[in-house]
């Protein structure tokens, strides 16, 4: 009998963990659980990250008792919405960063199906005020932090004889921050903290604001995270301020950067991102899925959900618990602003804001630069990806943009020089296809000759996108003339290393030195990465 208890006391142990194990993954694993997706803005990434595995563990149910699963997605406001219209993201929550796109999402559903794609008043879930990052020892030549700065300080900061200032802000037509940032230029150019109207919007000195400010930026983009990332890494020479979130200063002093950031509040007044979290309106959202949508965002509220949320640097929207650290001095912040919260305008004068950014916001004067030397034969499918991924850049970037296409192999091969987008669109990506591959691979020369024969235009961010699949193989030039070189010029260098035997470690220091940024693809990605450097423009 003994023996007999032994195997099943095993099998009562092994059943045990079993069903501790499926305990902890059932949610996902049960067939009756209601699923429901989130779609967010990836400002508040760390914080859903943390809260919804903890939210699905737990299982909670909806009023019929089914147990609930979130699934969540991270996408940049802008682009959630766009995926929402055209049909490819179906969530059931949205959450962007701001009130503002809710109008501009319900404006395009109605125009498409005849309603409104969200009826309900959406729940903010965190708060986050917009700030103008930058370095703590440029921030005190300013008076920070007992000075109260705003946009007329950075403008002439800018506009300076001799300035070095370089801005940045992610485009308004794409990410939370970067429509933000134009909100507050707006107003600030108004000399209003309210009540903005379309002919506030249509006056020409707020045009000619907006315009003075964006002819300081060197680079757009779609993605806060990212521009935030690279001037922490890159430091000064990349930016020396970038519109961001208070958030995103606090979180830089956990990256182990030596150089800290600081937030200025525009003494004008700021936008605060609330993170409206919105219940859809829409034919696959089930009355089920509502309810359990409405469990998930109460949970987001709950107390210990919003202390996670203030350990991310996000102020918590529900009454308790208190703002406190990281949200402080140490942390390059400060609690008690801004002290001006500005309001979202009306879709009709928002829409207004985005027409003026776009008729002002800095063009670039591209030159592609790009590899056909014979490495490119080694995949049948390696130079027609390049091909494909510089006709998507084209294509994505605005008709006020001007392009010069070279190729290079063992010799610089100039296709165009500067031909203004708009006109040659089809043209320009006609010549694309037509590239053939030729033989050695002289990088540096290529490069020292369009920094040497680009007319820069001081109106314009000048810059130059270099793809190359290898190392130089022949240059009379050296890498470190060509560093020498980037030091001296106005032209930033955005470099993509491509395929498995791309010189990365060289082209990520070119990126540097010429004040751009690295990328590495293979014939998969490198259509992606091309249209994520068509956003910087």
């Amino acid at each position: 009998m003994r023996r007999s208890r032994l195997p099943f006391f095993v099998i009562v142990g092994a059943a045990i963990v079993i069903v501790v194990a499926v305990r902890v993954v059932w949610p996902n694993v049960r067939s009756d659980a209601v699923h429901i997706q989130l779609v967010y803005s990836s400002e508040k990434q760390s914080w859903i990250d943390a809260v919804t595995p903890t939210f699905n563990t737990a299982i909670h149910r909806t009023q019929s008792g089914r147990p609930i699963v979130v699934d969540t997605q991270a996408l940049d406001s802008g682009e959630s919405m766009n995926a929402i219209l055209q049909g490819t993201e179906q969530p059931t929550l949205w959450s962007p960063s701001s009130q503002a796109w809710i109008g501009l999402i319900n404006t395009g559903w109605t125009q498409a199906h005849g309603k409104a794609l969200i009826a309900e008043t959406c729940k903010p879930v965190v708060n986050s005020p917009l700030v103008i990052m930058m370095w703590k020892a440029d921030a005190q030549k300013l008076g920070w932090p007992t000075t109260p700065i705003g946009w007329a300080d950075i403008l002439t900061l800018a506009s300076a004889p001799n300035s070095t200032f370089r801005f940045a802000h992610t485009r308004a037509d794409d990410s939370d921050s970067g429509l933000e940032a134009v909100i507050s230029m707006t107003y600030a150019a108004t000399h209003k903290q309210g009540n903005l109207s379309l002919s506030d919007v249509d006056n020409a000195s707020t045009a000619q604001f907006m315009h003075a400010l964006e002819s300081s930026v060197v680079a757009y983009g779609d993605n806060t995270a990212l521009l935030s990332s690279e001037m922490l890494a890159q430091g000064a020479s990349f930016v020396t301020a970038a519109v961001g979130y208070e958030s995103t200063v606090v979180a830089s002093y956990s990256s182990g950067s030596d150089s800290p950031l600081v937030a200025i509040y525009p003494k004008e007044g700021t936008p605060m991102s609330d993170h409206p979290a919105c219940i859809l309106d829409a034919s696959w959202v089930t009355d089920e899925q509502k309810d359990a949508a409405n469990v998930y965002r109460d949970y987001l509220l709950s107390v210990t959900a919003q202390q996670q949320a203030l350990k991310f640097g996000l102020r918590p929207a529900a009454p308790t618990p208190a703002i406190n650290s990281p949200i402080d001095t140490s942390h390059g912040v400060d609690p008690t602003l801004p002290l001006a919260t500005l309001p979202m305008p009306d879709v009709t004068t928002l829409r207004a804001i985005l027409d003026t950014w776009k008729a002002q916001k800095r063009q670039v004067n591209l030159t592609l630069l790009t590899d056909v030397s014979g490495n490119m034969l080694d995949n049948p499918d390696k130079f027609p990806a390049v091909q494909q991924a510089i006709t998507a850049l084209i294509d994505q970037l605005d008709a006020g943009a001007t392009v010069s296409l070279i190729p290079f192999d063992e010799q610089t091969h100039s296709i165009t020089t500067n031909q203004p987008v708009g006109p040659n669109r089809k043209s320009l990506e006609n010549k694309v296809k037509q590239l053939v591959v030729g033989n050695g691979t002289n990088l540096y020369d290529a490069l020292d000759s369009v920094l040497k024969t680009t007319q820069t235009d001081p109106q314009r961010i000048n810059a130059v996108v270099l793809l190359a699949g290898i190392g130089d193989t022949g240059s009379k030039r050296t890498l470190n003339d060509v560093l020498a070189d980037l030091n001296k010029t106005p032209i930033a260098v955005y470099t993509i290393g491509y395929g498995a035997e791309s010189d990365d470690n060289t082209l990520r220091r070119i990126a540097s030195a010429g004040h751009g940024l690295f990328f590495h693809a293979d014939a998969i990605t490198v259509q992606q990465v091309c249209q994520q450097i068509a956003t910087l423009f």
